[in-house]
């Protein structure tokens, strides 16, 4: 009896120690942010996440700017009060050559200027709003106003960082749809289309937007004239490769799907050509082949 009571409690046991893990990964798996695909807080519901970059990823360059920010500090002190103390003295054996002191301020500001244009190049987010429509008003003519519903351009949203923290900004620059988008002659864009098959997610680097001509943005100011530099390192950042590719390669225009490669093209368009050439030929009637006929059974 005893026996069988040690037996049943083992048992029991076990099925408890069973049931521990599924219960621990089930609040895991509830409580984790991870798991959802999008953040409800990155979007609203006329912006759809095209991309986002990991913020456990600016640590590096929000230290290089915090350091080269002390060493250009330490240079502007070194220049304006050191020197002139030192040289002030006396003892001659203690002066300092300015040169070298305006020769180290002026490297600590090249530093800082590139520690400073790489963390503002950034792109923090990419978001796309479609289009919204609106009503215009105008006068007929006859002292009465007529209301007409106006469609507006879709556009392209882009966040950068604000230094020094490398936060994300809290406006976006506004892009007509069109204005920026990929270098088609760039190495990096023909691994997307070749290696990968237009998967931005399988893609790790650097892309450069570039900004079309005769296109100017909606938004001004320093931010807008900087560059804009994506820096893809994880999957979970491209959040709509899809929609990335028709942004930004395609102007926002989907591929029809009569295209294909131009080798394709260029054929269709020949054959295509040499039919309505065939058509446009004046045909031979029959009743003269008949004729012919005839005159050759004579």
């Amino acid at each position: 009896m005893i026996r069988s009571f040690h037996v049943a409690k083992h048992k029991r046991l076990r099925n408890i120690y069973r049931r521990i893990p599924k219960t621990i990964a089930r609040q895991l798996s509830s409580q984790d942010p991870s798991n959802e695909t999008i953040d409800r807080k990155d979007e609203d519901d006329n912006v759809r996440l095209l991309y986002k970059r990991d913020e456990e990823r600016n640590t590096l360059p929000k230290t290089s700017f915090l350091v080269s920010s002390v060493n250009s500090i330490y240079w502007v002190w070194y220049v304006v009060d050191f020197v002139p103390a030192i040289n002030a003295s006396p003892i001659e054996s203690f002066h300092v050559n300015p040169t070298y002191a305006y020769g180290g301020l002026g490297l600590s500001i090249l530093i800082q200027s590139a520690f400073a244009l790489y963390p503002l190049s950034l792109v923090s987010k990419i978001g796309y709003r479609a289009a919204i429509s609106t009503s215009e008003k105008s006068d007929d003519g006859r002292g009465k106003t007529k209301s007409a519903p106006s469609m507006g351009d879709d556009e392209l949203l882009v966040w950068k960082h604000t230094l020094p923290l490398m936060r994300t900004s809290s406006e976006p620059l506004v892009f007509p749809m069109g204005s920026i988008g990929l270098d088609k002659t760039s190495e990096n864009t023909r691994i997307i289309l070749e290696d990968h098959g237009g998967n931005f997610a399988n893609f790790e680097g650097f892309l450069g937007l570039q900004k079309v001509a005769g296109k100017e943005p909606k938004s001004n100011g320093i931010a807008a004239n900087l560059p804009l530099l994506l820096d893809i390192r994880k999957p979970s950042e491209v959040r709509d490769s899809e929609s990335m590719l028709h942004m930004l390669l395609a102007g926002g225009k989907k591929p029809n799907s009569s295209s294909g490669s131009p080798k394709r093209r260029s054929a269709e368009t020949s054959t295509s050509n040499e039919t309505h050439r065939k058509k446009s030929q004046p045909q031979r009637p029959k009743y003269q082949k008949k004729k012919h006929n005839r005159g050759k059974k004579n």
